[in-house]
Protein backbone atom coordinates (compact mmCIF):
# COMPACT_ATOMS: atom_id res chain seq x y z
CA UNK A 1 0.00 0.00 0.00
CA UNK A 2 2.96 2.26 1.00
CA UNK A 3 4.29 2.70 -2.46
CA UNK A 4 1.33 2.88 -4.21
CA UNK A 5 0.11 6.00 -1.98
CA UNK A 6 3.54 7.46 -2.33
CA UNK A 7 3.03 7.21 -6.20
CA UNK A 8 -0.31 9.06 -6.10
CA UNK A 9 0.74 11.50 -3.37
CA UNK A 10 4.07 12.45 -5.95
CA UNK A 11 1.59 12.32 -9.36
CA UNK A 12 -0.78 14.54 -7.19
CA UNK A 13 1.54 16.82 -6.64
CA UNK A 14 2.37 18.00 -9.83
CA UNK A 15 -1.43 18.47 -10.38
CA UNK A 16 -1.44 20.87 -7.31
CA UNK A 17 1.33 23.13 -8.45
CA UNK A 18 -0.31 23.40 -11.94
CA UNK A 19 -3.46 24.44 -10.53
CA UNK A 20 -1.90 26.76 -8.22
CA UNK A 21 -0.52 28.02 -11.53
CA UNK A 22 -3.26 27.90 -13.22
CA UNK A 23 -5.53 29.82 -10.45
CA UNK A 24 -2.58 32.85 -10.04
CA UNK A 25 -2.02 33.38 -13.67
CA UNK A 26 -6.13 33.32 -13.70
CA UNK A 27 -6.51 35.59 -10.98
CA UNK A 28 -4.21 37.88 -12.34
CA UNK A 29 -4.86 38.32 -15.68
CA UNK A 30 -8.88 38.68 -14.84
CA UNK A 31 -7.98 41.48 -12.66
CA UNK A 32 -5.59 43.03 -14.85
CA UNK A 33 -8.23 43.42 -17.87
CA UNK A 34 -11.38 44.59 -15.04
CA UNK A 35 -12.84 41.29 -15.55
CA UNK A 36 -15.71 40.17 -13.59
CA UNK A 37 -15.93 37.31 -11.53
CA UNK A 38 -17.51 34.20 -12.95
CA UNK A 39 -18.15 30.46 -12.41
CA UNK A 40 -15.19 29.20 -14.51
CA UNK A 41 -13.39 31.39 -11.75
CA UNK A 42 -15.52 29.80 -9.01
CA UNK A 43 -14.82 25.96 -10.27
CA UNK A 44 -10.96 26.21 -10.85
CA UNK A 45 -10.85 27.51 -7.30
CA UNK A 46 -12.82 24.61 -5.91
CA UNK A 47 -11.15 21.83 -8.25
CA UNK A 48 -7.71 23.04 -6.81
CA UNK A 49 -8.83 23.27 -3.30
CA UNK A 50 -10.11 19.26 -3.77
CA UNK A 51 -7.32 18.34 -5.37
CA UNK A 52 -5.22 19.77 -2.68
CA UNK A 53 -7.33 18.61 0.15
CA UNK A 54 -6.63 15.25 -1.28
CA UNK A 55 -3.07 15.24 -1.40
CA UNK A 56 -2.93 16.19 2.58
CA UNK A 57 -5.06 13.55 3.13
CA UNK A 58 -2.81 11.22 1.28
CA UNK A 59 0.49 12.81 2.73
CA UNK A 60 -1.45 12.07 6.09
CA UNK A 61 -2.45 8.55 5.70
CA UNK A 62 1.42 8.44 4.62
CA UNK A 63 2.76 10.17 7.40
CA UNK A 64 0.57 8.25 10.40
CA UNK A 65 0.27 4.91 9.15
CA UNK A 66 2.72 3.53 6.23
CA UNK A 67 5.97 6.04 6.49
CA UNK A 68 9.23 4.18 7.26
CA UNK A 69 10.45 7.58 8.08
CA UNK A 70 7.74 8.52 10.23
CA UNK A 71 8.76 4.90 11.91
CA UNK A 72 12.19 5.59 11.85
CA UNK A 73 11.64 9.29 13.78
CA UNK A 74 9.49 7.80 16.30
CA UNK A 75 12.20 5.29 17.42
CA UNK A 76 14.59 7.72 16.96
CA UNK A 77 13.13 10.48 19.79
CA UNK A 78 15.26 13.49 20.23
CA UNK A 79 17.61 12.10 18.16
CA UNK A 80 15.25 12.49 15.34
CA UNK A 81 16.03 16.69 15.38
CA UNK A 82 19.62 16.37 14.79
CA UNK A 83 19.09 14.00 11.00
CA UNK A 84 18.19 16.50 8.81
CA UNK A 85 16.35 14.11 6.84
CA UNK A 86 14.22 12.68 9.47
CA UNK A 87 13.51 16.05 10.67
CA UNK A 88 12.41 17.56 7.07
CA UNK A 89 9.66 14.91 6.67
CA UNK A 90 8.49 14.65 10.73
CA UNK A 91 8.35 17.83 11.37
CA UNK A 92 9.02 20.61 8.40
CA UNK A 93 7.42 18.70 5.47
CA UNK A 94 3.99 17.71 6.93
CA UNK A 95 3.67 21.41 9.34
CA UNK A 96 4.50 23.64 6.34
CA UNK A 97 1.66 21.82 4.09
CA UNK A 98 -0.98 22.22 6.68
CA UNK A 99 -0.17 25.72 6.88
CA UNK A 100 -0.15 26.06 3.32
CA UNK A 101 -3.43 24.75 2.73
CA UNK A 102 -4.84 26.49 5.80
CA UNK A 103 -4.20 29.48 4.03
CA UNK A 104 -5.53 28.36 0.66
CA UNK A 105 -8.77 27.78 2.39
CA UNK A 106 -8.71 31.00 4.61
CA UNK A 107 -7.79 32.81 1.24
CA UNK A 108 -10.78 31.01 -0.49
CA UNK A 109 -13.21 31.83 1.84
CA UNK A 110 -12.05 35.22 1.95
CA UNK A 111 -12.59 35.85 -2.07
CA UNK A 112 -15.63 34.37 -1.43
CA UNK A 113 -17.27 37.10 0.83
CA UNK A 114 -15.81 39.63 -1.49
CA UNK A 115 -18.33 41.30 -3.18
CA UNK A 116 -16.79 43.16 -5.96
CA UNK A 117 -14.74 40.81 -8.61
CA UNK A 118 -11.09 42.92 -8.03
CA UNK A 119 -11.11 42.11 -4.60
CA UNK A 120 -11.75 38.37 -5.15
CA UNK A 121 -8.93 38.10 -7.82
CA UNK A 122 -6.67 40.36 -5.80
CA UNK A 123 -7.27 38.09 -2.21
CA UNK A 124 -7.44 34.83 -4.29
CA UNK A 125 -3.75 36.07 -5.66
CA UNK A 126 -2.35 37.30 -2.04
CA UNK A 127 -3.34 33.93 -0.66
CA UNK A 128 -2.71 31.50 -2.94
CA UNK A 129 0.90 33.11 -4.00
CA UNK A 130 1.60 32.60 -0.31
CA UNK A 131 0.39 29.06 0.27
CA UNK A 132 1.97 28.12 -3.21
CA UNK A 133 5.81 29.55 -2.39
CA UNK A 134 4.79 27.31 1.40
CA UNK A 135 4.40 24.19 -0.64
CA UNK A 136 7.19 24.99 -3.16
CA UNK A 137 9.51 25.46 -0.28
CA UNK A 138 9.04 21.90 1.47
CA UNK A 139 8.80 19.78 -1.23
CA UNK A 140 11.51 17.01 -1.35
CA UNK A 141 12.65 18.08 -4.63
CA UNK A 142 15.52 15.47 -4.13
CA UNK A 143 12.95 12.45 -3.87
CA UNK A 144 10.00 13.73 -6.54
CA UNK A 145 11.02 10.60 -8.94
Amino acid sequence: MYPILLILHKLLMWAVIALFILNIFNFISKKSSNKEWDNKDTMLSKIFMIIFDIQITIGLVLYFLFSPITKTALLAGKEMMKNSELRFYTVEHIFTMLIAIAIAHVGLIKLKNKEKSVDKYKTGIIFFIISFILVLSRIPWNRIF
